[in-house]
């Protein structure tokens, strides 16, 4: 199987590129602790959807120090109209097409999963065997920064079967400790519940997936080829009631880390140094 990498990003609100920020003693990104786990999980096969400016720090700092590893790369900024902003998850991954192979986990570069969180991803592949898709579902409180608003997928269930996966907005807590948001196509203000699922790009899928992203982007773009803001987004796509195959959710308890704003530094310097005292690196 393959892992397949979201590292095209502009890092607005960060102001910097997330995907290679040096972190912890070791002064590595998120994306190499990531393909630790994966490497320990059992993947060999990876695939970068970056941007044509990174490519010389991930060909000079990460593919030797991760030898065992096969790497191909993509360039998202080179495939479908050109413009300053990515197309988003969506088009990220179908640019991933040509390499991926059957199975495939997808994943944030500038976020940080867990490494049971990814040995369970790559279990539910191994178990599904190509006939399921599957997505982590964290809760929510979990997965917010006390720097700011957070956007996030917010997964909406039958049982274990995931119906639809919603983008939401502005996801903080307000003054009285209640978890406000805003759902992203209606603009509408919502309450959230702490332990409400929601997902941070972290797939398990196959290449059926790919036939149905094209068609979908193709719509997408005739609607939106001017509008610079528009987002092609992979969970609300790939949840649609014309998908080919079941979503499950896989469940997990695990503690987002990863980098919204400048002054979530120190907190993820603080829990990778914790993580590398505990021997997992």
């Amino acid at each position: 199987m393959s892992v397949v990498i979201l590292a095209a990003g502009m890092g607005r609100r960060f102001g910097a590129a997330k995907q290679i920020v040096a972190l912890s003693r070791y002064q590595w990104p998120l994306i190499r602790f990531n393909l630790i786990d994966g490497q320990k999980a059992g993947i060999r096969h990876v695939i970068i959807v970056t941007r044509s400016g990174l490519l010389p720090y991930f060909q000079q700092e990460l593919v030797p120090a991760l030898s065992e590893m096969k790497f191909d790369f993509v360039f998202q900024d080179q495939k479908g109209p050109q413009r300053t902003k990515p197309w988003g998850t969506g088009h990220a991954l179908l640019c991933a097409e040509p390499f991926a192979r059957e199975q495939f986990l997808v994943l944030n570069a500038d976020d940080y999963y867990g490494r049971e969180t990814v040995e369970d991803a790559v279990q539910f592949l191994c178990r599904s065997r190509g006939q399921n898709y599957g997505c982590v579902g964290y809760f929510l409180e979990n997965t917010l920064s006390p720097n700011g608003a957070v956007s996030r997928g917010v997964i909406r269930t039958e049982g274990n079967r995931i119906i639809h996966i919603e983008e939401y907005v502005q996801i903080q807590r307000n003054a009285t400790g209640i978890i406000e948001a805003v759902e992203h196509r209606s603009q509408r203000k919502v309450i959230l519940p702490p332990q409400q699922p929601v997902s941070l790009n972290l797939f398990a899928l196959n290449r059926s997936i790919f036939p149905i992203l094209e068609r979908k982007f193709k719509a997408f773009l005739k609607n939106n080829a001017s509008n610079e803001e528009a987002e092609f987004f992979l969970p609300t796509t790939i949840t649609a009631s014309d998908i080919p195959t079941p979503m499950e959710l896989i469940p997990t308890q695990a503690h987002w880390l990863g980098l919204t704003y400048l002054d979530d530094l120190p907190y993820a310097e603080a829990q990778l140094n914790h993580l590398i005292d505990q021997g997992y690196y």
